[in-house]
């Protein structure tokens, strides 16, 4: 009898340790990762999405990405001297895996400058970057009338990179 009893208390014991597990212990391919990518401006246009914003198109490389297009809809409201603006953006790899990210920013209009930007806020996509998470932060390029022309983006990136299923 005191045999059984120690059997089941140590089922109920391996039970619960197996129920508390954490969700990131059944993806050991989950994990951040180094992100850096290098893009050129291949056009721009006035967005239908919202009023007065811009949608725009980039071509370049990246890490975890390969050769890359890159969509995005930028949107802002004023309320001056600020600007508020989000940009919704679509990165799609060599290999047709979508990873979606989300800035939020503020810029002043008096000083010309950024007063804030939460990066590129990766969430989700397609393929291996269906669960992905992290930030990248932007620098801009512009030309001499002002224009933005390219786009370097840096940060870390957290993706399950066993996923090879594309």
């Amino acid at each position: 009898m005191r045999r059984h009893l120690a059997l089941l208390v140590a089922l109920v014991l391996l039970l619960s340790v197996v129920a508390a597990a954490p969700a990131g212990a059944k993806d050991p391919g989950l994990k951040d990762r180094p992100f850096k990518a290098t893009a050129d401006r291949v056009w721009a246009e006035e967005s239908q999405a919202c009023p007065g914003g811009e949608d725009s198109y980039y071509t370049g490389t990246g890490t975890h990405l390969g050769r890359f297009e890159l969509f995005e809809t930028l949107c802002s409201t004023v309320a001056f001297p600020i600007l508020t603006f989000t940009v919704d953006g679509l990165l799609i790899a060599a290999n047709g895996d979508e990873l979606h990210f989300d800035v939020l920013g503020t810029f002043d209009l008096v000083n010309m400058e950024l007063v804030e930007s939460s990066g590129w806020v990766f969430d989700g996509g397609t393929g291996r970057f269906e669960s992905a998470s992290g930030v990248a932060y932007e620098t801009l390029f512009r030309d001499e009338g002002g224009d933005i022309i390219g786009v370097d983006a840096v940060g870390t990136i957290m993706f399950d990179a066993s996923d090879r299923s594309r």
